[in-house]
């Protein structure tokens, strides 16, 4: 059973990661996105948005460091179907946003 595996890179620190290439390992440069580092502007979320419409939702996806966490919810708006999300997850972030209209990993 392949297993399906997304690398969205983000930044410098993970742009090296891996270079393996095989079918089912897919990687998704944004590293030239302006906007993205902790927050994300409207601009940077269609962006986004429009590279990662071919990819798979199941499967593995590796999203960068803790900056990025907000990408989660662009892949989960992709679902069509009901489901359940489970989510461990409990950092100083976990308060409302600071900025209006900017997407972040806090609650907002």
């Amino acid at each position: 059973m392949k297993i399906n595996v997304v690398h969205m890179i983000f930044d410098y620190e993970s742009k090296d990661l891996d270079s393996t290439e095989q079918q089912n390992y897919k990687k998704i440069d944004c590293s030239d996105i302006i906007g993205i580092n902790g927050y994300c502007d409207e601009q940077a979320i269609k962006i986004i948005r429009k590279r990662i419409i071919g990819f798979p939702l199941k499967g593995l996806h590796f999203i960068g460091s803790n900056n990025y966490h907000y990408i989660s919810k662009l892949w989960i708006d992709r679902i069509k179907i009901p489901f359940s999300l489970v989510l461990f997850d409990y950092h100083s972030d976990m308060q409302s946003g600071m900025i209006d209209g900017l997407l972040s990993c806090v609650i907002g």
